[in-house]
């Protein structure tokens, strides 16, 4: 995907009862991961989260027609 705001998808299987998906690392790690450490976002950094998944919700409905 060419937006930075969008991590990529490797893919997906089924083992077990349980669905895996292989996606892109991020460089921070995910939200479930940093949340725990940190007990509470500040407000701009929610903010900066927002607004990434806007741009991200955004770039797929305009470019790729997804949504």
């Amino acid at each position: 995907c060419s937006s930075q705001f969008i991590v990529d998808y490797y893919g997906a299987f089924y083992v077990d009862k349980t669905i895996s998906i292989c996606m892109e690392y991020m460089d921070a790690g995910g939200l479930d991961t940093l949340l725990p450490t940190v007990g509470r976002f500040p407000e701009p950094i929610i903010v900066l989260i927002a607004d990434s998944v806007t741009q991200g919700l955004l770039f797929l409905w305009q470019e790729l027609h997804i949504l």
